[in-house]
């Protein structure tokens, strides 16, 4: 049990488990929680509610609907969804979690890992960002703008492109 523990606590993730035919007592999180959200282990498992009231408000529905999935099927939860962390920062958390039935198929216990993907999110909303600033340039500027791909498909063409030639970006694809 102390090689696992180790192991498991020098991934670089939240690793938590939750027994489903016992008390809250029986639970793990390993120590990254500190670290991700400022809780200690201590601290967080004493609060068997404390995952979900920590959840975004605006992602608090979808992740119940999933999780009530998991619960019903079986089938692994997959999930990305932003936490807010005691200090107030919201987190995005990617999260992979697996239901453990005994062998008379009653729920015995979930499993699984939460990773910081808030690099990633922000990488991404930068980028829609940078591609929606650069889609309004190319629909206001007056010259007419083709991106074609290197085999010479048309990728883009704006609408300036569609005002002088009567066709809309999707005919001309």
């Amino acid at each position: 049990e102390a090689m696992y523990r180790t192991l498991v606590e020098q991934i670089p993730a939240v690793v938590f488990m939750a027994y489903l035919d016992r008390g809250i007592g029986e639970a793990y999180v390993s120590p990254r929680i500190e670290e991700a959200l400022g809780f200690t282990q201590a601290e967080w498992l004493e609060d068997p509610v404390r995952w979900y009231n920590r959840i975004h408000p605006d992602d608090q529905h979808r992740w119940s609907i999933e999780a009530a999935e998991t619960f019903a099927t079986g089938k692994p939860l997959r999930s990305a969804y932003r936490v807010i962390a005691r200090d107030g920062r919201v987190i995005w958390f990617h999260c992979e979690a697996k239901m453990i039935r005994q062998e008379d198929g009653r729920p015995w216990f979930i499993h699984g890992i939460g990773f910081d993907i808030s690099d990633l999110k922000g990488a991404e909303q930068a980028l829609e960002g940078e591609r929606n600033l650069l889609s309004t340039v190319l629909d206001t500027v007056g010259a007419l703008v083709v991106v074609l791909s290197p085999a010479g498909a048309i990728l883009r063409f704006n609408r300036a492109c569609e005002d002088i030639s009567g066709y809309t970006f999707d005919e001309v694809r």
